[in-house]
């Protein structure tokens, strides 16, 4: 079995926000995670103004000069806006680019190894196709990015829900998740959901081939995979899901696994997406 590539803690997070309200929850997450990580964290703002085609170069000229000034009140107003989630931020960035493309290039040049995003909490009942800025970076990342829904009820992390499959995903998924639950000393508890029933599929690695030792529960349940990972993480309330990512180019786009998006949709824990390992050709 191939062995999971950069396989280490996240030590520099970008964290991209639009200060709206799904950013309180994200700030005071980052707060809680901080102390596990000890990360350097980039704050990123994104603002995009596409100039009418009607402009003339004198307004164009005239919408430049206002537009730089905009940039340094805004920079003002994120620095005091941070201050009151008393974050440790190590650099503000403002980019003048769709948000999407802000949170993916601005990782990519601070050479961040952590996307962190708020969620709008829209509901996944019928949306195929989604839009948002949260899932649109998930599809396109390289990176782990950590999802934090703007109503989740926020905790220390003293518990880790893995659910995962038997391929290389859920495998390298799994080992980030003994990683953090290490950093955490945080419970580490490891779901595997199947359709269908009759002879149990025994597993192709165990506990033991994890990179780190941590306190471990193996639970196996049968049933709609992603019903019984939010039925279970219903009653036992984690404060960190992690999942693997199994995203599939198709003609129309790029798209999730569907057990991972509809957990992803219904989730109102902190969920951490690892991205499918490096160099696997699936």
């Amino acid at each position: 079995m191939k062995k999971a590539l950069n396989l280490e803690l996240p030590h520099k997070i970008l964290i991209a926000s639009d200060l709206g309200p799904a950013s309180k929850a994200l700030m005071k997450y980052a707060e809680i995670i901080k102390p596990i990580l000890k990360p350097q964290i980039i704050l990123l703002y994104a603002q995009h103004f596409e100039v009418p085609p009607y402009f003339t170069e004198g307004q164009i000229s005239f919408f430049a000069k206002e537009l730089k000034e905009a940039h340094k009140t805004a920079r003002q107003h994120i620095a005091r806006w941070a201050k009151d989630f008393l974050v440790d931020i190590a650099k503000i960035q403002l980019r003048e680019e769709p948000p999407v493309e802000a949170a993916l290039l601005g990782a990519r040049e601070n050479q961040a190894d952590l996307i962190m995003l708020g969620s709008h909490g829209r509901n996944w009942v019928g949306r195929i196709w989604l839009g948002s800025v949260a899932e649109n970076v998930l599809r396109r990342s390289s990176l782990p990015v950590l999802i934090v829904p703007p109503h989740a009820d926020l905790h220390p992390v003293k518990k880790i829900l893995s659910p995962v499959g038997f391929g290389e995903t859920g495998k390298n998924a799994l080992n980030h998740a003994a990683l953090w639950a290490k950093a955490a000393k945080a419970k580490l508890v490891i779901l595997h959901a199947r359709e269908t029933s009759g002879p149990k599929l025994p597993c192709p690695w165990n506990a033991k081939e994890l990179p780190v030792q941590c306190e471990i529960d193996e639970i196996a349940l049968e049933g709609n995979p992603a019903e019984e990972i939010l039925k279970f993480a219903e009653s036992e309330n984690p404060d960190m899901i992690v999942m693997g990512s199994d995203v599939k180019k198709t003609t129309l786009g790029s798209v999730f696994s569907s057990i991972t998006e509809r957990v992803l949709h219904a989730c109102h824990w902190p969920i951490l997406i690892i991205p499918k390992p490096q160099g696997d050709p699936r």
